[in-house]
């Protein structure tokens, strides 16, 4: 148990120097959403299971809104993998907040920066989120 205490002091350690102070956990459990908590990082925990279904989506949106409401929120996003959905939420993001307004350009930003194509499933979420 040693080991992982010290592992996880290092990685809050890490996040801290490079400026996160928010934590958007959407892992079905609460581990280590208390070593976040007592660290001072504002969290969030937005519980979700496997592939994203649409409600999920929804609230994992409002999760990511809810975290970048203030111009000093630096985010991480905690997450088993990066799925379609995932990104899909996260270019719908793009949309919400008003820093694209334009669906093609949400999903060839989101593309980009990941390096790979958005699914169906990350355009339907995306599309979905547009205002």
């Amino acid at each position: 148990m040693q080991h992982r205490r010290v592992r996880r002091d290092e990685e809050l350690s890490w996040l801290r120097d490079h400026g996160f102070n928010t934590l958007l956990s959407v892992l079905e459990d609460t581990f280590n959403v208390s070593a976040y908590e007592e660290s001072a990082m504002r969290v969030l925990h937005v519980p979700t299971r496997g592939e994203l279904e649409d409600h999920q989506a929804a609230q994992v949106l409002e999760g990511v809104m809810r975290c970048l409401d203030h111009d000093s929120s630096v985010t991480l996003l905690h997450s088993d993998s990066v799925t379609d959905g995932i990104l899909g939420v996260l270019g719908g993001y793009l949309l919400r907040s008003g820093l694209l307004d334009d669906p093609i350009i949400a999903i060839a930003t989101i593309q980009e920066i990941m390096g790979r194509p958005l699914g169906p499933t990350g355009r339907r979420f995306l599309l979905a989120a547009a205002p």
